[in-house]
């Protein structure tokens, strides 16, 4: 300020957004997950019969990943990009399967179990969809699962990346249930849920 005038601030440079693609990876796609660095990416080609883990700025393929007779449902990509977390369903069994993947190698470290389909209405190649949804938190020590196999049947599932052992579960179907039988109102109902599922996530990716 001089003589008591205020000087124009200087204009701060337009921020421009890149049009242009950094890259393109040639791959028809059902799910993908970035990992924590934005340097690779994990994603299920249409299909689901592999995992393909690509580098983001080159567009090369690093790591091809199958196992026979399954079909991938839904990948999570760690935070450090050195793991990959699929769910996918044995055609023969029709288990669910939780697994974590070796991106260096390849290599499957470990598999658990996450329930069955058995029972519901089969596909018509036999396997069923289940609605899945996995991530990894922030420093990549858990997973977290949500498998709904039913209609209003929901588990959610923390587990431990090294051994891939259940920490803690919630089940939304049987909480519901319980919910139901002290409260006749609705959105007294939904709220709840809606509490306890973002605690239970909140406690998840709070940083240790």
């Amino acid at each position: 300020m001089k003589e008591g005038r205020a000087e124009p601030l200087a204009a701060k440079a337009e921020r421009r957004w890149q049009r242009e693609p950094v890259v393109t990876i040639e791959s028809a796609t059902e799910q993908m997950s970035l990992s924590g660095s934005g340097q690779q990416i994990a994603t299920i080609p249409i299909g689901g019969t592999k995992l393909q883990i690509w580098n983001t700025q080159t567009g090369a393929l690093l790591k091809e990943i199958k196992a026979e007779g399954t079909r991938f449902n839904s990948v999570a990509m760690s935070q450090d990009g050195t793991k990959v977390a699929a769910v996918d369903q044995n055609s023969p069994t029709r288990t669910i399967e939780l697994s974590v993947w070796s991106v260096e190698t390849g290599d499957r470290l470990w598999q658990k179990s996450l329930g069955s389909a058995e029972g519901q209405p089969p596909h018509t190649d036999l396997i069923v969809e289940p609605s899945v949804e996995l991530a990894f938190n922030l420093n990549d020590s858990q997973i977290v699962t949500q498998v709904n196999l039913q209609p209003r049947d929901a588990e959610l599932s923390i587990h431990d990346v090294v051994t891939g052992n259940a920490l803690q579960s919630l089940d939304f179907n049987a909480l519901l249930s319980t919910l139901m039988s002290k409260t006749t109102k609705a959105s007294a109902l939904a709220s709840t849920c809606k509490i306890l599922r973002s605690a239970l996530m909140a406690a998840l990716w709070r940083p240790l």
